[in-house]
């Protein structure tokens, strides 16, 4: 018996590739940091690394609870397509946080307050027993959730508070723009007599 396509004289069409659904987490979800691991790693692949956190935030983003509620959608959203700009352009986007700042993060226990609330990168409610970490501006992230984004930004997701970071020049950039110098001496002032 031949097949459709060899009784119409046409050939078969090519299958289409599928989206990658099911992305490798295992770069992200490996959190804990080890000092004699930091000495003999290869260097960052931002790139890399920006693409595949890109893609676990589209498998999020394509949960239905997800669809449901239109603010985590677009959180989702703009967090995929910021990731994926700043992977395929050439400009440096916010280095990673600093490995300090990641390891001091305060865990929170979880109240009736927090319980209600969800985490905004997986969508999921927060639960009694599990590790929470607060970000100094107050946001609240399950620790598998918010450390791959430090790693990537040194940002909260959610308002873009800037943390410290390990790159000496973007940090003296984020301290001259926290602490700009005053030069009021030399403006002119009308009421001095």
């Amino acid at each position: 018996m031949t097949s459709y396509f060899d009784d119409h004289n046409i050939s078969e069409p090519k299958k289409r590739k599928e989206k990658f659904s099911n992305p490798d987490t295992d770069f992200f979800l490996n959190y804990q940091y080890e000092e004699e691991e930091a000495r003999t790693e290869a260097p960052f692949d931002f790139t890399q690394n920006a693409i595949s956190l890109a893609s676990v935030f589209e498998a999020l983003r394509d949960n239905n609870r997800i669809r449901e509620n239109s603010e985590q959608q677009t959180i989702l959203d703009n967090l995929v397509t910021q990731l994926l700009d700043e992977a395929y352009s050439n400009a440096k986007g916010n280095p990673p946080a600093s490995k300090r700042f990641i390891s001091n993060l305060p865990t929170v226990k979880v109240t009736d307050k927090i319980k209600e609330n969800s985490c905004s990168i997986c969508v999921e409610n927060f639960k009694t027993e599990e590790k929470v970490y607060k970000l100094p501006c107050f946001h609240y992230f399950h620790a598998s959730c918010i450390v791959p984004w430090l790693k990537l930004h040194n940002t909260c997701p959610i308002c873009r508070s800037e943390y410290e970071t390990d790159d000496p020049e973007y940090e003296k950039k984020r301290k001259a723009k926290l602490f700009p110098q005053d030069d009021s001496e030399e403006e002119w002032d009308p009421f001095y007599g």
